[in-house]
């Protein structure tokens, strides 16, 4: 087969904006998105400079041959979680870094639509399941479990159409969706004489900013401190949307003097140690298989994110006690954030698609609503807001601390 032949400057810059907005728009690290677009430009005789932040690209590139400089700008107008995208995208980006690219081909590829590796039923199913199976570890009572599927299915089936309104998983979307979630939990919940909470968690579950956490850690490990405050200002700004949706319904409740219904403190790994382990094993390992199915994880990736997502499971048992909360978060995001960048390396993928499974369970999401909820009862209870910050700060901390030893290990990994 012959050599492509060099691309012109425009096909250059035309292919590269493509390639980098669809990659930012599907949740990509800015750094690595950075660091390959210069390479793409160095080996193919183009200076070239990028600066990417989640919500922007910018690509200033000089033709030595011509002495002219050009500047390329992407606005990302939404974010979503397709793993699948960007699995595609990335190898894109690789194939780009290589002499013998055929940008004329790439730019032919890029016109084709989104990727997806799961139709919309198989992820309304995913969701179902997702949110039935947290329930039943949690709680281990079936009847609450499906209302919870069903519960959780009809919020993300809310927030898929408030898409076409607002940008994808919008901050309003996410509020929109949670106020519906926790409302029709409530009203279940009081209409069946059931726990409240038993049927929220599926809504929880599949609106925890987890992704958006395990990039930010991705940026801030290579230095990029605005994308990486960016996306972890943004996952703040989801959990304090759910939590002002959930005050909400409390207060309308308040309001029409109805029964109190309280949130219970715990974490989705807080099993009743009467609970049969071996269904409850099985039961996480179905929900990690289906929470990957909600990220559009590519299927032959699906066993090593649902292994990171048992290893965080195993290691946060291990570690856990009353007084060593934070000891466990840590060593667990510690775990997945090292394990998830040798799957990486291994796979030749980005990390964010075996971590994100990792610390679902990590998340203090619960806690965080629970310290909501303090605010109503009898006073602010500070011990469960600070839990939730040292432990939300245990789970960066480690996820930052594995990458910074690995890049320390073998500075060339990229992932």
């Amino acid at each position: 087969m012959s050599r492509p032949s060099n691309p012109s400057h425009q096909l250059f810059l035309k292919v590269i904006g493509e390639c980098g907005k669809r990659y930012l728009s599907c949740g990509g690290a800015t750094s690595r998105l950075e660091n390959i677009l210069s390479t793409v430009g160095d080996v193919h005789g183009f200076k070239t400079e990028v600066f990417a932040t989640p919500t922007g690209l910018f690509i200033c590139s000089e033709n030595p041959h011509e002495s002219k400089e050009f500047t390329v700008i992407r606005r990302i107008k939404a974010n979503s979680s397709n793993f699948t995208e960007l699995n595609v995208i990335d190898q894109y980006l690789q194939e780009l870094t290589h002499p013998s690219a055929d940008f004329n081909q790439m730019a032919q590829d890029l016109e084709a639509p989104t990727h997806c590796s799961y139709n919309n039923f198989t992820l309304l199913v995913s969701f179902f399941l997702v949110a039935t199976m947290g329930s039943l570890i949690s709680f281990g009572d079936l009847i609450p479990a499906l209302l919870s599927g069903v519960v959780a299915l009809n919020s993300a089936s809310l927030n898929q159409a408030m898409a076409r309104f607002v940008p994808a998983q919008s901050i309003f979307s996410v509020f929109l969706a949670s106020l519906f979630g926790f409302g029709f939990s409530v009203a279940l919940a009081l209409t069946l004489n059931l726990s409240p909470v038993s049927i929220a968690i599926g809504t929880l579950l599949i609106f925890v900013p987890g992704l958006s956490l395990t990039s930010a850690i991705s940026e801030l490990a290579e230095g990029n401190l605005v994308s990486g405050t960016v996306k972890i200002g943004r996952s703040v700004l989801i959990l304090l949307s759910m939590g002002v949706a959930y005050l909400l319904v409390q207060n309308i409740g308040d309001y029409w003097l109805l029964p109190n219904p309280k949130i219970e403190t715990f974490f989705l790994n807080d099993l009743p140690s009467s609970r049969n382990s071996a269904v409850a094993l099985v039961s996480y390992v179905i929900l990690l298989v289906f929470f990957s199915f909600t990220y559009q994880t590519p299927r032959h990736l699906v066993l090593y994110s649902t292994l990171c997502g048992l290893l965080s499971f195993f290691v946060f048992h291990l570690f856990t006690q009353p007084k060593t909360f934070v000891m466990a978060a840590f060593v667990a995001s510690f775990t997945v954030g090292f394990s998830s960048l040798l799957f990486s390396r291994w796979k030749k993928v980005p990390s964010q698609i075996f971590s994100t499974s990792g610390i679902l369970a990590l998340v203090p999401g619960m806690l965080a609503l629970s310290s909501f909820y303090s605010f109503t009862d009898t006073g602010p209870q500070t011990h469960l807001l600070a839990r939730s910050a040292l432990t939300a700060g245990a789970i960066a901390l480690g996820l930052l601390s594995a990458r910074t030893t690995l890049l320390f290990w073998s500075p060339s990994s990229e992932n």
